[in-house]
């Protein structure tokens, strides 16, 4: 009888969606430990924990408020 081929395991994502809204996304990097911080669509920078990764997301909504 043939040994049968076990599946390879799955890998887990390399990242993670922590938090999205309708104008950004913050997500994880599992090798990094970053957070990186998506705004409007375009990559805006990288934080080092997620607290850090909302606040810059809030300076961006005030500085766009502003210019309102």
């Amino acid at each position: 009888m043939p040994k049968r081929r076990s599946a390879p395991k799955p890998q887990p994502a390399r990242e993670i969606v922590i938090a999205e809204g309708e104008d950004y996304r913050i997500i994880f990097d599992r090798e990094t430990k970053d957070y990186a911080v998506e705004y409007r669509g375009e990559p805006v920078g990288w934080r080092p924990t997620e607290a850090e990764a909302r606040r810059l997301v809030e300076a961006l909504r005030y500085e766009d408020a502003k210019r309102a």
